[in-house]
């Protein structure tokens, strides 16, 4: 996952940002970034979320955004 301010990038941030602004249930973050003990850091803040929806929800659906998912084909061998 790359939900954590250690991962994040810029660009990463504000790819969720516009996949996230759906007409249907959009969600509104603002990417930032900061420096910290001299290394700068990424992170984002949900400014607006639909009123149908609690904030752990859309908390939720940015970080299911953020997973990086690992395309197979993938060989797995299974020992009983």
């Amino acid at each position: 996952m790359r939900n954590d301010a250690n991962t994040l990038t810029m660009g990463e941030c504000e790819q969720v940002k516009r996949s996230l602004n759906a007409p249907s249930a959009p969600i509104e973050l603002r990417c930032y970034s900061f420096n910290l003990m001299n290394r700068e850091l990424v992170w984002f803040e949900i400014t607006q979320f639909p009123a149908a929806m609690t904030a752990e929800e859309a908390y939720a659906r940015v970080e299911q955004t953020l997973i990086e998912k690992n395309v197979g084909p993938w060989a797995e061998r299974v020992i009983p």
